[in-house]
């Protein structure tokens, strides 16, 4: 029986597994809010990220284009949206998740 290298076993073992699905952004965060929040997209950029100035919010809130729920629609400053809260990572302030137009 011939003994295989260690790197080969791996590399066998790894190609047998099917891969894990990838949680997306929004599902990796906590949300803190069950009902929907409301307020206006204040500042938006090209890198993918914004400001939401809440009604119920002393702050702006944080969003990130992929916690957006809409493929089609544009995102700009003025849109006015509904959202939840989701906790920031590392500590950080909460942030919009289920970002819907209105």
């Amino acid at each position: 029986m011939a003994h295989e290298s260690p790197n080969s076993t791996f590399d066998l073992a790894t190609s047998l597994t099917p891969p894990l699905p990838r949680k997306s952004f929004a599902q990796a965060l906590v949300q803190i809010t069950t009902a929907p929040l409301t307020g206006t997209i204040v500042t938006y950029g090209q890198r993918g990220y914004g400001f939401i100035e809440s009604e119920d919010q002393e702050e702006d809130v944080y969003f990130n284009i992929q916690n957006v729920c809409c493929d089609e629609c544009l995102i700009r400053p003025g849109l006015r949206v509904a959202f939840s809260l989701a906790a920031g990572h590392h500590n950080q302030r909460p942030q919009a998740v289920n970002v819907k137009p209105l």
